[in-house]
């Protein structure tokens, strides 16, 4: 009767297992098809419904990187939504650290927002989060090899000294005006 019972139980097991991972992967194939048509629509200028697809992505993998990523591209470039882009691009951040295009972005909306010194941050931490990922792939790279070999350094540095510039912007400058 004992062993019954525990074919019973295992029996039960493996079917309410099964299920979970079949859920899993329902969930999973729904995301990416989500996904994969929001790419479509934005890849063809629908950015509306390319939104409404990565969001709906999200909300079937709360984990789904790329989906966070688009999606802030979305808010980003095309609605000039900065807060809500950053808020994707540090979900995006929580879940791999390493993704040094979303703190680079990320980096771009604060500049946006005329906010220098969480821009700087977000660009910093760009440039540690490509030779965190460079090193994790076997590479030896230090922080001033990065800054020769890293794509986007001189648009950083670009970046950098616009904000300066548009922080000094901000003070009057007094000029003869009698000539």
């Amino acid at each position: 009767m004992k062993t019954l019972r525990c074919a019973v139980a295992l029996l039960f097991f493996v079917f309410v297992s099964q299920n979970n991972i079949f859920a899993l992967e329902k969930e999973v194939n729904q995301a990416s098809q989500y996904y994969n048509q929001g790419v479509e629509y934005y890849f063809t200028g629908n950015y509306e419904q390319a939104l409404s697809n990565f969001t709906a992505a999200i909300q079937t993998d709360k984990t789904f990187v790329d989906a966070y990523y688009y999606r802030a591209i979305v808010y980003m470039e095309y609605k000039k939504d900065y807060t809500k882009a950053i808020a994707d691009f540090n979900q995006i951040v929580s879940l791999d650290k390493t993704y040094f295009e979303a703190h680079y972005l990320m980096g771009a909306c604060y500049f946006n927002k005329a906010d220098s010194k969480n821009a700087q941050i977000s660009y910093n931490n760009a440039m540690n989060a490509f030779v965190q990922l460079y090193q994790s792939r076997g590479g030896t790279i230090t922080l001033d090899d990065a800054k020769s070999l890293f794509p986007y350094y001189d648009v950083l540095a670009i970046n950098y000294i616009g904000l300066l510039i548009n922080s000094l912007s901000n003070y009057s400058v007094i000029t003869n005006t009698n000539n």
